[in-house]
């Protein structure tokens, strides 16, 4: 896959830094809280639609399909499909089927 072949391009701990700083953007643009401001609601707005442009400028591959979020540890599934190795694990333990095919699916992951 694309995946396998350019995952070396991204060294781990960047990797990791991109996830750990796309989960905090999360948090903060999830959504305002019910008491926040006009000014923290228009912040809110900005940051998610700045999330969303930078989102578009990383290649596809490079995101888990179930969190589009930057795979941090990209394994391939029996579907074929690769995911981020916590977020399929996490779903695996849920359901025994694909999450794109929707077939049935074992637990076996290889490293990406």
């Amino acid at each position: 896959s694309l995946m396998r072949s350019q995952s070396h391009l991204i060294p781990d701990d960047l990797k990791k830094s991109l996830h750990t700083k796309s989960l905090e953007i999360h948090d903060w643009a999830v959504g305002p809280s019910t008491s926040a401001s006009p000014v923290e609601r228009l912040q809110n707005q900005m940051l998610k639609r700045h999330v969303q442009e930078q989102l578009g400028a990383i290649p596809s591959q490079y995101l888990d399909p179930l969190s589009l979020e930057i795979m941090v540890d990209p394994v391939d599934a029996e579907d074929g499909h690769t995911y981020d190795r916590e977020r399929i694990g996490a779903w695996l333990e849920r359901k025994q089927t694909s999450p794109i095919t929707h077939q049935p699916m074992g637990p076996a992951l290889v490293p990406n």
